[in-house]
């Protein structure tokens, strides 16, 4: 759950799974999220520069060019601040979200007697309705005002949950707790070293997005995003497509694919 989805899952899953009787998980969970935080930046780099001097690696990104037609929104966006009305406009509707996914997380718990944790259920309530919205324009959605949003969020989280930490009950825990770290961080490079390398077509592009993937896959998205910016600038080439493909797994497709899974593992094994 930590290296999969950063300090935010590890947060929202250790307490779910305290309540289910797993101790110290949420402990546990925030150390793990550090550690791979940390790890997943100091790795991807060289481990691209690795692929790319191993295998001779043309230092070349593909032709393709991949270009997103920017929407009119997008341009008034760019071409405009956003004002303080639109900001709490959109705070009014991050918390409808908040709301109407903690309901259907309590309903599900209690028509299924499955656990969510609350953020699952509003981030599927954000995803449908964002896609009702970009069809038929409900809301103007300010994209600057939910960034904001979100980074002063995420600063007050991942405060209060460093400070409420109980480090003292890693004790007992710090051998396994190890040794799990260092094999995930060992299967992590060997799976992007020797598989995802060869599928992805042993090319530049290849090696930035298994960097990313290195980064990701410890940390989170913004970790892949580094990592992957920091192997670009060091070869003075740009890959359109790892920076394409990269973010949209990261931050999109795994969530839809990895959560339920991760939710369903955790319900099923503490049976």
């Amino acid at each position: 759950v930590s290296l999969e989805g950063g300090h935010g899952a590890a947060a929202a899953f250790g307490p779910m799974a305290e309540e289910l009787g797993v101790a110290g998980a949420k402990v546990v969970a925030i150390a793990a999220a550090t550690y791979g935080l940390i790890a997943g930046g100091l790795l991807g780099g060289p481990l691209a520069k690795w692929l790319i001097d191993r295998h001779n690696v043309d230092i070349k990104a593909s032709k393709e060019e991949i270009y997103i037609q920017p929407t009119a929104q997008d341009i008034e966006e760019e071409e405009n601040l956003f004002s303080s009305f639109d900001f709490l406009k959109m705070l009014a509707l991050v918390l409808v979200m908040m709301a109407l996914g903690s309901f259907l997380s309590g309903k599900i718990k209690e028509w299924y007697n499955f656990s969510l944790p609350g953020y699952v259920g509003a981030m599927f309530v954000a995803v449908v309705f964002r896609n009702i919205n970009d069809h038929f324009p409900l809301v103007k959605i300010r994209s600057k005002a939910i960034d904001l949003i979100s980074d002063v969020s995420l600063g007050l989280f991942l405060t209060m949950a460093m400070m409420s930490l109980r480090i003292w009950e890693l004790y007992d825990l710090a051998v396994p707790l190890i040794i799990i770290l260092a094999l995930q961080t060992v299967a992590i490079f060997l799976l992007g070293a020797f598989l995802l390398f060869p599928l992805l077509g042993k090319d530049y592009d290849a090696a930035v997005m298994c960097a990313g993937f290195m980064g990701h896959g410890l940390g989170a998205t913004p970790n892949a995003v580094a990592n992957m910016g920091a192997v670009c600038e060091r070869y003075k080439v740009m890959s359109h497509k790892a920076f394409l493909i990269v973010p949209l797994c990261g931050a999109v497709l795994i969530d839809l694919v990895g959560l339920p899974n991760i939710v369903w593992f955790i319900n099923y094994l503490t049976k």
